[in-house]
């Protein structure tokens, strides 16, 4: 293993510890046994970045901008490589480490090593990952994007400085109409008593 000094600052690193981490990652994943498969790349990324460092601010920015420009690319575009394209390759990163964070979250602290103890065994990864979540690839994906869609693209827009303005105004204005009507109560007030 070689550790390059320009990639420690480079996404998805953060410091040589977490890129140290991340290609004995690679190591340990590279050893499962010949008849299991080979693992999809994302799936491969997404654990040694999960295992090298915890989810930040700045993946939160990297995903994040993927989402605006549209959907993340289907994980099975992510099975035999990443992108060229240094920013298309970040994106990458950031949604395999999402989605791993994601499986861990929702399938039980251990659902990795339950599906790398199933390719061990001897199933091909699809089968594994089936066996040890309890569910289809496609249908946990389906799910995990429904919710990104909605964390990354909905609470951003909803949250923004121009829904937020947009707000504040709308609160001034039916604030200034019931301020109105509560002056125009009291005034009818004031003129059934013979006041006004």
């Amino acid at each position: 293993m070689v550790l390059r000094g320009d990639l420690v600052r480079s996404y998805p690193f953060e410091d040589l510890l977490s890129l140290l981490g991340h290609e004995l990652t690679h190591v340990l994943l590279g050893s499962l046994p010949a008849g299991s498969g080979s693992l999809p790349r994302w799936f491969n990324e997404g654990v040694a970045v999960t295992e090298s460092r915890r989810w930040s601010l700045r993946d939160v920015f990297t995903f994040g901008t993927t989402l605006l420009a549209g959907p993340p690319p289907r994980l099975e575009t992510l099975a035999a490589s990443f992108p060229q394209d240094e920013g298309a390759a970040r994106a990458a990163y950031a949604e395999s480490f999402n989605f791993v964070s994601h499986l861990e979250r929702e399938h039980g602290p251990g659902a990795v090593r339950r599906i790398l103890a199933e390719m061990q065994a001897g199933a091909g990864f699809r089968d594994a990952f089936r066996r040890a979540v309890g569910m289809d690839l496609a249908e946990v994906e389906r799910g995990w994007r429904d919710r990104v869609n909605f964390a990354y693209r909905w609470v951003p827009a909803l949250t923004s400085t121009t829904v937020l303005w947009m707000g504040i105004t709308i609160l001034v204005l039916l604030g200034r109409i019931a301020k109105r009507r509560r002056e125009r109560a009291i005034q009818d007030s004031w003129e059934r008593q013979g006041l006004g």
